[in-house]
């Protein structure tokens, strides 16, 4: 008895999709269609999410709108997580672009480098929820995972008018500090809190330990 076919993946139907439909843009309407198309070729029963399909689409030119995150194509897939120092340069990378879009006063530019860090967050938070990752990759990548929400504001500490996003990276946690903290500035993070702040030194900076703290580089 001959076997079953063999079902397409997810990645082959949206490619399929977009070879068939060819949107000049993907905004809601287009993303749920693509959605029901995807399920459908998957089958009953099947289940994909929003994000899920927005991170294949990312790999493509496809336009995404701006309502769905969507980031022009050179800062698409811009933070990587293959290992520990292409995350930090990557980040690196990120701040630089930053810098440049504030330096310029490109506002628009600005928040399209903060999504950049956020997408990349809930990318390596679904990179965690794959039931075929090895202990020894999970374990790893766990320990870079990146630190986000809104302020206490009962925080005295961190005052709203210094938000920021801290990525961080390194293979375990000491009493809350971990030894390499990858930290963008406060525009790629905006309403999203920084696990070590200071609103006069902000940028990335190395932890070797508790009690040892390098600076890589520098905010002002």
């Amino acid at each position: 008895m001959p076997g079953a076919a063999k079902k397409p993946s997810r990645k082959a139907l949206v490619e399929e999709y977009l070879r068939r439909n060819r949107p000049a843009e993907i905004d809601a309407p287009a993303l749920a269609a693509l959605r029901r198309y995807v399920i459908e070729g998957l089958g009953e029963g099947a289940r994909v999410s929003n994000r899920y399909l927005l991170d294949l689409l990312e790999s493509t030119d496809v336009p995404i709108a701006r309502e769905l995150g969507g980031l022009p194509p050179d800062l698409r897939g811009r933070v990587h997580f293959h290992d520990l120092a292409a995350a930090e340069a990557s980040l690196r990378d990120l701040l630089q672009e930053d810098e440049m879009a504030r330096a310029a006063a490109n506002s628009r530019r600005l928040e399209d480098c903060r999504h950049a860090v956020l997408q990349a967050k809930e990318r390596l938070e679904m990179i965690l929820r794959r039931a075929g990752l090895s202990p020894a990759k999970r374990a790893e990548k766990a320990g870079w995972s990146c630190a986000s929400g809104r302020y206490n504001k009962n925080s005295a500490a961190k005052p709203r008018s210094c938000s920021g996003l801290s990525f961080r990276i390194g293979p375990h946690a000491v009493d809350g500090v971990h030894p390499i903290v990858n930290r963008a500035s406060r525009a790629l993070g905006r309403q999203v809190e920084y696990l070590w702040w200071s609103c006069q030194d902000w940028g990335f900076r190395v932890y070797d330990g508790p009690a040892r703290t390098k600076m890589v580089s520098r905010g002002a």
